[in-house]
């Protein structure tokens, strides 16, 4: 039987640690927000930087420990397992 988007959502969830299950909480709550507009970047007109502050200082605490300092080198090895190319 197949399940709805309802069903699938809530099962991802609940498969989620308690921790990240308190990160999506915090992003539905962003989303459910008025001033969030799928189409912000025709009518919001703060500069992209300050919008991802806000977005940012809406993470809790912690959100950027586990991130990898030469991640953006070694996007292939942290996502697929490719050898490093820097360290």
């Amino acid at each position: 039987m197949a399940q709805n988007l309802e069903e699938v959502l809530i099962d991802k969830v609940r498969a989620l640690p308690p921790h990240k299950q308190e990160v999506v909480l915090q992003l539905v709550d962003y989303v459910l927000k008025a001033e969030f507009s799928p189409n912000a970047c025709s009518t919001d007109s703060r500069p992209a930087w300050e919008i991802i502050a806000k977005a940012n200082a809406a993470l809790p605490s912690d959100t950027w420990d586990n991130v990898p300092p030469d991640g953006s080198v070694n996007v292939d090895h942290y996502l697929y397992g490719a050898l490093k190319r820097q360290s």
